[in-house]
C-alpha cells in the first residue's frame, strides 16, 4: 500500500495543530509535511508536541541559480550588462520567490520591511517571548542591516541603546531564532576561545532592497552577506592586528575572502594561510579571475553559479 501524505501550509493559522497532527500520526500510516511563514513559532510548538516524530528542514532564500530558474532564464550566453541587471536584482528582492518578477523598487522594499522583517519583530517574536519593547528589537535589526557583518560588542551596544547588556544578548538571540540574523564565530583552533571573542552578524537574506543601492561600500557588504549566507558560512577570522578573512570554511580548513573592487588583493587570506598552514585560499572579487601559486582569484557571479 502507498503511503499517504498531507500538506500543511501556514500551519500556525490552525488552533492545537501539534497535537491534532501528533494524534493522527500515531493512529494511521500517514506522513505530514507542515510549513509556516512563522518559523519560530512552528519550530516552538513541534518541538514540544511532537520529540521524536519529526525531522526539521529549514528553506532558505533562492540562491542566484534558484533565482535565474524561477525567471527562466540560463546563465550561459547572457551578456555580461545582462547579467548584471539580473544579480542587482537578486540582491534587491532578497531571494525571495514572490519577488522573484517584480521590478517596482517601492513594493519591494514595502514587501521586505512589512512582509518580512516587522512580522516577525512586531508579531512573531512577541508572540513567542516576553518583549518589552519591539522597538528596541527593531533597532538592533536595523543596526545589522544597515552594516552586514558588524561585530557587535554587547556593552558597547547597551550603553550605545541605553539598556543592560543581558536585554541586548536576548534580543540578539530572538533575532538569530526567528531566522531573521545570523551570527559567525572568530575562527580558532580552539573552540572555547572562538565562544569568548566577538561575533560578527548578518541578515539572513540579501538586504540591497532596503539598503542604498548608490553607496558602494553598502553593495559591497550586502555582496559579502550573499557570499555568507551561499557557503553557510560558521567561521570569520580577525587578529587584533586586524587581519581578518571574511569567510573560513573548517572541511577542510580554508579562507575566503570577499573583494568587491577593481583591484582586490589577498592580504588577510596569505596571513590566515601562514599562521594555520593553509594551503588553498580564495578571493572572490568584482571581475578579476586568475589564479596565483596558493590562491584563486573568482568573479562574484561565477563563484555564486558554481
Amino acid at each position: 500500500m502507498r503511503p499517504k501524505f498531507v500538506f500543511l501550509d501556514e500551519v500556525q493559522k490552525l488552533d492545537n495543530w501539534a497535537e491534532q497532527v501528533k494524534r493522527v500520526y500515531d493512529l494511521t500510516d500517514i506522513k505530514f509535511f507542515v510549513t509556516g511563514s512563522e518559523s519560530l513559532f512552528v519550530k516552538k510548538t513541534s518541538k514540544e508536541s511532537l520529540g521524536g516524530r519529526i525531522f526539521e528542514f529549514k528553506i532558505s532564500p533562492l540562491t542566484f541559480g534558484e533565482y535565474l530558474s524561477f525567471k527562466g532564464v540560463s546563465p550561459h550566453g547572457l551578456r555580461s550588462e545582462d547579467m548584471d541587471r539580473l544579480l542587482e536584482h537578486y540582491m534587491a528582492t532578497g531571494g525571495f520567490p514572490e519577488l522573484v518578477d517584480e521590478d517596482d523598487a517601492f513594493f519591494i522594499r514595502k514587501y521586505l520591511r512589512e512582509g518580512i522583517i516587522e512580522k516577525a519583530l512586531f508579531r512573531e517574536i512577541p508572540g513567542r517571548f516576553r518583549i518589552e519593547d519591539p522597538s528596541l528589537l527593531e533597532r538592533i535589526f536595523n543596526i545589522i542591516t544597515d552594516n552586514p557583518g558588524l561585530q557587535i560588542d554587547k556593552n558597547t551596544l547597551a550603553r550605545e541603546l541605553g539598556v543592560f547588556r543581558t536585554t541586548v544578548s536576548k534580543y540578539l538571540f530572538y533575532l538569530e531564532s526567528s531566522f531573521l540574523v545570523k551570527s559567525l564565530y572568530n575562527y580558532s583552533r580552539n573552540a572555547s576561545t572562538s565562544e569568548k571573542k566577538l561575533k560578527k552578524y548578518y541578515p539572513t537574506f540579501s538586504c540591497l532592497g532596503i539598503g542604498s543601492k548608490n553607496d558602494p561600500s553598502y553593495v559591497g557588504k550586502v555582496v559579502e552577506t550573499v557570499c555568507v549566507l551561499k557557503a553557510d558560512a560558521k567561521f570569520f577570522w580577525r587578529t587584533p592586528q586586524k587581519d581578518e578573512v571574511d569567510i573560513v570554511l573548517t572541511d577542510p580548513l580554508r579562507p575566503i575572502e570577499v573583494k568587491y573592487r577593481e583591484r582586490p588583493d589577498a592580504k588577510g587570506v596569505l596571513k590566515f594561510q601562514r599562521e594555520f598552514n593553509v594551503s588553498s585560499g580564495l578571493v572572490i572579487t568584482k571581475n578579476l579571475e586568475k589564479k596565483e601559486t596558493t590562491i584563486s582569484y573568482v568573479p562574484f557571479v561565477k563563484w555564486l553559479l558554481q
